[in-house]
């Protein structure tokens, strides 16, 4: 809206016509025979400046030429006036320039408006350019430019992204409508104003130096502010969006056992087979996975990345098998170990070290070391039934707990053996007679 002021007819009439006629009057009478001429007091005139949205009234003169004539006749017209062609009128006989109808200027349709006087005679002609400017007054919002990011990239929905842990200086400002007036800037109070603020150049930068921390400062992860501009009693409002942007400031945390699932002994593992796999979690950098440690120059590892389907977090898995087809042998090597490690981007890695058992199995047959021939027992004395005359012993496979002993053979009905220690002794009190039995006592111990 503008306030309009209008102008009393003689308000722009400063000059005196009648000594203008006079003057023509004179030319006409007193001609001394030079050539004729028509001579304004200048080439070029510029008039006091018409305030914009104030009413210029139909009929009001605008310009009287100061004008010497020394011709028998001289006829004025107005050319060149653009804009004011159809509101301008002149006086052929005098010069003098009025509008025909009210005229409010506006600055920033038109800051100027130019037209020429033109003063004919026989064939000849002089001329006066005429300009008068228009004076700007505030009497528009200023206008924000367009935003300008220092430190902070727009995303495809014109949001300004912040990294995390980053200020920045974003320009939000505003021109005003007439040069050189001061604009001053405010953050309209809201959810999110208490996060930035904006200085007397319109320079928007959050509060906290540090930035925002985009683990901890959940709910500001998104946020927006409205800027004021004022000018006068003029003001113009723009609404600013903002996201936090992740970055890989989290080192990865392994989360996976430190104890894998056992191998089967004897089990043939080929390369296509996952013996373990490590889990971790990380920020924004997926972790790439590697081994090192004693066995692992026998496994190989890969990275894939997925979603968790129970949480929604993205997580990173390192397959670990095999390097080659391998059957485990609990004898052989009963267990492997390697360190796995995670890393992301250059963060600090973790490791973890991870063992792997064989399981063993009862693949081994037991073995009878003990001699096959026992001490030899004393002529004419008594064995009881504790007498231990003969231990079998042995080795077996550490799969299990120890050999189970048992008796057979020609004399295997007379004796007892202790299945777990493999002792033998005399099934009943007996008398060793050489004269009765030369020969001895003989069983297979199994």
């Amino acid at each position: 809206m503008t306030n309009s002021k209008r102008l009393s007819p003689i308000s722009l009439a400063p000059l005196n016509i009648t000594t203008l006629l006079l003057l023509m009057g004179c030319a006409g009478i007193g001609r001394t025979g030079k050539p004729d001429s028509v001579t304004f007091d200048a080439e070029t005139v510029s008039l006091p400046a018409f305030d914009e949205n104030t009413t210029v009234l139909s009929g009001t003169i605008v310009h009287a030429p100061t004008v010497e004539i020394d011709a028998r006749e001289a006829v004025f017209s107005i050319r060149d006036a653009g804009a004011l062609e159809e509101v301008l009128d002149i006086d052929p006989q005098t010069g003098v320039v009025t509008v025909t109808q009210d005229l409010t200027p506006d600055h920033e349709v038109q800051s100027e408006f130019e037209f020429t006087i033109v003063a004919s005679f026989g064939n000849k002609e002089s001329t006066q350019t005429v300009k008068v400017s228009v004076n700007d007054l505030n009497d528009v919002a200023p206008i924000f430019n367009p935003l300008s990011p220092q430190g902070v990239d727009v995303n495809e929905d014109d949001e300004l992204v912040i990294p995390e842990h980053t200020n920045f200086a974003e320009a939000v400002t505003a021109i005003a409508d007439v040069d050189g007036a001061t604009v001053s800037y405010e953050i309209e109070s809201g959810e999110d104003s208490h996060l930035l603020q904006i200085d007397e150049n319109g320079i928007l930068s959050l509060y906290d130096e540090e930035g925002l921390d985009w683990e901890t400062d959940v709910d500001n992860r998104e946020f927006s502010v409205n800027v004021i501009a004022t000018v006068g009693d003029l003001s113009t409002k723009i609404g600013v969006s903002f996201v936090v942007q992740n970055v890989n400031d989290v080192p990865p945390t392994i989360t996976s056992s430190a104890t894998a699932n056992a191998l089967i002994e004897n089990a043939l593992y080929n390369t296509d087979e996952v013996v373990y796999s490590a889990t971790g979690t990380f920020d924004v950098d997926p972790i790439i996975w590697s081994l090192t440690g004693t066995d692992a120059a026998l496994f190989t590892i890969d990275t894939s990345t997925g979603i968790d389907t129970s949480t929604g977090e993205v997580r990173s898995t390192g397959k670990v098998r095999f390097a080659s087809d391998t059957t485990p042998d609990h004898e052989a090597k009963s267990s492997y170990s390697f360190t796995i490690v995670a890393t992301s981007g250059d963060l600090t890695a973790d490791t973890l070290d991870v063992t792997m058992a064989v399981t063993d199995l009862n693949d081994v047959d037991p073995v009878i070391t003990s001699s096959a021939t026992a001490d030899a027992l004393i002529d004419n004395t008594a064995y009881d039934t504790s007498h231990v005359v003969y231990t079998a012993t042995g080795t077996f496979d550490d799969a299990v707990s120890g050999i189970v002993w048992s008796l057979t053979g020609t004399d295997a009905g007379l004796f007892d053996i202790d299945a777990s220690n493999g002792e033998v002794t005399f099934k009943t009190d007996t008398t060793a007679d050489h004269e009765t039995n030369a020969d001895g006592y003989s069983f297979s111990v199994v």
